[in-house]
């Protein structure tokens, strides 16, 4: 996912659009210049990959400023780990002064590793929400709703290759990534419910208990997959956010399995990216004046 943000040149509702959006439309405008910001999301293994940096490379010599992330839905108050790498890149704007683009400028970006917390902390930002994961799942997707089972051959599967399960409740503080292959391979199976479990009282409190979220699902136990809605308020979509009603359950968890963490990227984005925009936006006017 790559967001190019250009601050003058292109219509608001058009200022930030998908890398693919900006290279349909090219027939009908071109960047005036390099665009003002860069937004970029990844799996992780980019932050070592030989893409990464060229593209790092790339950046500093046209004078971008550039911060990295690895970063959970954990960060942000998610029962999730969904890890993924985010690239800031803003144009003549840097954190800490005027941004360099010679070689050694290029070897200290290449040398600096992702950030693993929120730029800040606590104190740039309002607290996070802190979703439980009894807010996330409905005890309703169980009725009369067939196609969420786990298909027993699936169960069989996994148990004779002695593989776990990522089995939560409403107490679990945590969940596996859901890829685009869930409901569909064992191996990438992202987490599961069982049927009639009974959430234990000590496991609210955060002890040990709580923690252990793996474990072989015998093929006679009823398993189902979460629901579209489930994983889509896991991945901290808007509530009034659904799927067209003729997409299958399968095509909707490839979606979202393909989709990004709004609320990691929105709460990234406000420290870091639309504040060098505001600054940038600011000295361009002053400039103009």
């Amino acid at each position: 996912l790559l967001y190019l943000i250009r601050l003058l040149d292109l219509p608001h509702e058009e200022e930030e659009a998908p890398m693919s959006e900006v290279a349909a439309s090219t027939g009908q405008y071109r960047l005036a210049g390099p665009p003002h910001g860069l937004f970029l999301e990844n799996v992780p293994g980019f932050e070592v990959s030989e893409c990464r940096a060229l593209l790092i490379a790339a950046l500093v010599r046209r004078g971008y400023s550039i911060e990295e992330f690895l970063l959970s839905p954990e960060a942000v108050g998610y029962p999730n780990t969904r890890t993924r790498y985010y690239l800031v890149a803003t144009l003549g704007v840097a954190p800490d002064g005027a941004p360099e683009r010679g070689a050694d400028a290029v070897a200290a970006a290449l040398a600096r590793e992702p950030t693993i917390v929120l730029p800040g902390g606590d104190a740039s930002l309002s607290p996070p929400p802190c979703v439980s994961m009894a807010e996330i799942l409905d005890r309703t997707s169980w009725d009369g709703d067939i196609a969420l089972r786990v298909p027993r051959r699936h169960l069989e599967l996994a148990a004779a290759r002695g593989l776990w399960w990522n089995v939560i409740d409403e107490a679990s503080s945590t969940s596996l990534t859901v890829t685009k292959g869930y409901g569909k391979h064992i191996d990438k199976a992202g987490p599961i419910m069982i049927a009639g479990a009974v959430v234990d009282a000590d496991r609210r409190d955060g002890t040990p208990q709580a923690q252990e979220r793996f474990r072989l699902v015998a093929p006679e136990e009823c398993a189902r997959f979460l629901a579209p809605a489930e994983i889509a308020r896991l991945h901290g979509m808007p509530a009034d956010w659904s799927f067209p009603k003729e997409l299958s359950y399968r095509q909707c968890w490839a979606l979202l399995g393909n989709s990004v963490h709004v609320e990691t990227i929105a709460r990234l984005m406000a420290v870091t990216l639309l504040p060098r925009l505001e600054t940038l936006a600011e000295t361009v006017e002053a400039s103009e004046a």
